[in-house]
């Protein structure tokens, strides 16, 4: 008996801050190492809100489909909530940004696309900043 409630203790002490904002003020940890293929980033401009909405999945080999990257448990919504995102990556990850999927695409649905280039420049300095590797194709000067 003793040894269970000797147990409890020590559990409810390393259990850490019970003020939740002591928790939130820390920064989110960091990924030991980086992912085998990287980190694959998809956005698009929501048509409703006007929000640009980020999903980060694994790398493949493969192109995703539009239902992986528009799941809802995926989406970051905002350049805030990405980089939230970002920063749990580990130092050196690959990230590959892409504006296509394969091409079953419902009809209606937002299409993938690149926000304006001042957001990305920022989303490109952030990650810098986290020696994370930022990789999207060059859109032209326009």
């Amino acid at each position: 008996m003793y040894l269970i409630v000797l147990m409890i203790l020590l559990s409810l002490a390393s259990s850490g801050p019970a003020d939740s904002s002591e928790q939130g003020d820390r920064e989110p940890a960091r990924n030991a190492r980086p992912m085998f293929k990287g980190v694959e980033l998809y956005s698009w401009k929501d048509s409703k809100s006007g929000e640009w909405c980020f999903s980060m999945l694994p790398g493949t080999n493969r192109m995703k489909t539009y239902r992986e990257v528009t799941d809802p448990l995926c989406i970051k919504k905002g350049a805030d909530a990405l980089k939230k995102e970002l920063a749990t990556l580990a130092t050196g990850e690959q990230v590959f940004w892409f504006n296509t999927i394969d091409k079953m695409q419902p009809v209606g649905n937002p299409h993938l696309s690149f926000p304006p280039e001042a957001m990305m420049k920022e989303l490109s300095d952030y990650c810098a900043s986290l020696k994370v590797h930022l990789n999207y194709p060059d859109r032209g000067s326009k």
